[in-house]
């Protein structure tokens, strides 16, 4: 068994800022088209991003045991070149970096608007989705 696992550095850039720049052994994020999981040396690759629940595993050079990294990405895109996955989020909202008190009015919100026959019809299931998305992300933690 080799003394250590295979890395890449990960990057997570939002309109915020970086919310995100570490070493990671795998990572799961949403593509406009389905999930896609990345590990060391993945060939280069650039995708549109959709909504869904990103996962990224820590490389394991630390001694202490680091949980993932768990983020809600709403759009944007990636790009994996060198051994770096960097993804630009349209929004990115992390359960570590965000109250829990925002993310609950977030949900609310979003049911809110989502029952309203205001918006169009795929604007709606886009906010039911991410609502229940967001709930996801909130136990988690």
């Amino acid at each position: 068994m080799p003394s250590e696992t295979a890395k890449f550095q990960c990057v997570v850039i939002t309109p915020q800022g970086t919310i995100a720049n570490c070493s990671a052994s795998s990572a799961l994020l949403p593509a406009h088209d389905g999930y896609v999981g990345i590990l060391a040396h993945h060939m280069p690759m650039f995708c549109k991003l959709g909504l869904g629940i990103m996962r990224i595993s820590p490389d394991g050079s630390t001694p202490a045991a680091q949980p993932d990294t768990i983020l809600l990405i709403d759009g944007g895109f990636v790009m994996v070149s060198s051994n770096v996955l960097t993804v630009i989020a349209s929004q990115a909202i992390s359960s570590v970096h965000t109250k829990r008190e925002k993310i609950e009015q977030d949900i609310v919100t979003l049911r809110k608007t989502a029952a309203e026959n205001v918006a169009p019809a795929d604007r709606r299931l886009h906010d039911r989705q991410k609502a229940a998305l967001l709930e996801k992300l909130i136990k988690s933690v």
